[in-house]
């Protein structure tokens, strides 16, 4: 079995196990911090940084903090007896000599190739014993996200559907007042200034179950770097055609994390959040 594969058999489950109202579970699980290594406090990236918080909070988990078996013990700690991880993804840059290059040449046929590779990570609640963990939190920001959001595009209000035009790239918007919160207000937003950015990044236009999903995972990026959290119930269309994908293409849902990652670091870079502030 592929890394890909194995991950794509994680959001599979994760995705039948929504419920009837096909609640999409990395949407609630924004209002926790971004997923992060206990040892090294970085950030989990792509597809795994959407995978390991859907699993946060789909059992519970108080800390997106995550570690290998190895770290577990490196940490004076240990994995819990029963607890089964999670696969990740990492890439290794793997050296590639050109077949035909005579020993200890350089040849311009030589190239360098990321290759995919799948490990295994533990939440900090399945270990015991741990000394050190690494902070789970970051302090949570102020930021006026429609005046951040503004920064970008027009958006306009009246009606009730959001959406992007992608004609004159500004989005609508039902007035904040329609919404049951101002954090469900904010995701929505920002999910439309995802698909705002397609032009911005040469983003092909993809099919458009697809792009949803970029503008879905992109939203809870986005989510989670400014703490706001919600739920929002989400259509079972979508979510049939996100899993017949996977079951086509384990690396579908890859593609779509790592266009989504790519939008959001292009809106966080873009404006910072003391300019908004």
């Amino acid at each position: 079995m592929t890394a890909y594969q194995k991950v794509a058999d994680r959001i599979v489950s994760i995705l039948q196990s929504c419920d009837n109202e096909w609640e999409l579970p990395w949407r609630k699980v924004s209002i926790l911090t971004a997923p992060r290594n206990a040892i090294s406090g970085k950030a989990y990236r792509g597809i795994n940084h959407a995978v390991l918080s859907a699993v946060a909070f789909q059992e519970g988990y108080e800390h997106n903090v995550w570690l290998t078996y190895k770290q577990a013990k490196q940490l004076g700690g240990h994995v819990s007896k029963g607890e089964h991880g999670i696969p990740v993804i990492f890439f290794k840059m793997l050296e590639v000599r050109d077949p035909n290059a005579r020993p200890g040449e350089m040849s311009s046929g030589d190239k360098t190739i990321p290759m995919a590779r799948s490990y295994t990570v533990f939440n900090v609640a399945q270990c015991g014993g741990l000394t050190v963990v690494a902070p789970s939190s970051e302090a949570t920001t102020s930021t006026d996200i429609l005046a951040w959001a503004q920064q970008f595009t027009a958006i306009n209000f009246g009606g009730d559907r959001a959406f992007h035009h992608r004609a004159s790239r500004t989005i609508q918007m039902p007035h904040r007042s329609q919404f049951q919160s101002d954090d469900g207000f904010h995701a929505t937003l920002l999910h439309e200034l995802i698909h705002w950015t397609g032009a911005e990044v040469d983003r092909d236009k993809p099919d458009y179950a697809f792009e949803e999903l970029v503008a879905e995972l992109g939203s809870v990026f986005l989510c989670e770097h400014f703490q706001i959290g919600y739920k929002i119930e989400h259509h079972a269309s979508y979510l049939k055609s996100w899993l017949g994908a996977l079951k086509d293409d384990p690396k579908y849902i890859y593609k779509a994390a790592k266009l989504a990652e790519q939008a959001a670091d292009y809106l966080v870079g873009a404006h910072s959040i003391a300019e908004a502030a």
